[in-house]
């Protein structure tokens, strides 16, 4: 290499650092790999056309290639709290059936019932009978568009909740219908044991969910979990979003450590034995 094509080569590094992101993420550029993959353009062409490094094109490539053909994954996702809004209008009826003045910031599980007075403990579920209780529920943020978007990546998704009563679980299942459409009515899983599901993913605000599951959890942050540890959290549906985008080895490299951890410790423990 000359002094000239150093310099040059120096130059781009500079002008184009931090963009690498970008190139990974343009949807223009899936045209590009697409031609590539087909052999109607060279690597050469590429280069000249984005100005972006040879390392950079085939980080995009393989990223575009997995997207087109493998690393689908069946991703679970709760529907309570983590899709609809529920907590508000819940404790508004309780609120004015039990007269108290119980706030979604005093929970401190997902556990309503241990909060509530004693004389509402039986009753606190059968709120949810009330005719149409779901049915306006607000949606949570970008849910609907996320989700979607992972549809579309190829990833299979499964809306699983735990159905409560037989009433609810007929409000629950016109609610997806109504504001998720596009996820297949034979993938909604009524189930409170959402640890006996094949999943690869699940995303849930409830600890005991994320303890129990087998694949890799994404604990979904709400005021009741939000000093929980030892799970991946997730803060809203635009941090699901980047995590499915850029971040997975993150997840991944989360629970490999935390499983080194816990074997570890189960070592030591075995060795003072």
């Amino acid at each position: 290499m000359t002094e000239k094509e150093r310099i040059i080569s120096e130059y781009k590094k500079e002008i184009f650092k931090g963009r690498e992101k970008e190139f990974l993420l343009d949807d223009l550029n899936k045209e590009l790999c697409k031609k590539f993959d087909e052999k109607q353009i060279t690597t050469k062409d590429v280069l000249k056309k984005t100005k972006m490094s040879k390392a950079t094109f085939f980080r995009m490539l393989k990223k575009y290639r997995e997207g087109k053909t493998g690393t689908k994954m069946k991703i679970g996702i709760d529907q309570d709290w983590v899709l609809a809004k529920l907590t508000k209008k819940w404790l508004e009826y309780y609120n004015a059936i039990f007269d108290d003045n119980l706030k979604a910031d005093d929970l401190k599980s997902w556990a309503i019932r241990e909060y509530v007075k004693p004389e509402a403990k039986a009753f606190i579920l059968k709120i949810l009978d009330i005719p149409g209780f779901y049915r306006d529920l607000e949606v949570t943020k970008d849910s609907q568009r996320v989700l979607k978007k992972l549809q579309e990546q190829g990833h299979e998704l499964f809306i699983v909740t735990d159905p409560f009563t037989k009433m609810s679980m007929q409000s629950k299942h016109e609610w997806l219908q109504e504001n998720f459409p596009f996820v297949k009515k034979e993938n909604y899983v009524f189930t409170s044991r959402k640890d006996l599901l094949d999943l690869d993913v699940l995303i849930d605000d409830g600890v005991h969910n994320c303890e129990s599951f087998k694949g890799m959890p994404l604990l979904f942050d709400t005021p009741y979990n939000v000093e929980q540890e030892g799970f991946f959290k997730v803060k809203n549906w635009v941090h699901i979003e980047h995590m499915f985008d850029d971040n997975l080895e993150q997840v991944k490299d989360f629970y490999k450590r935390k499983e080194a951890t816990k074997n570890g410790s189960e070592k030591d423990r075995g060795n003072e034995i």
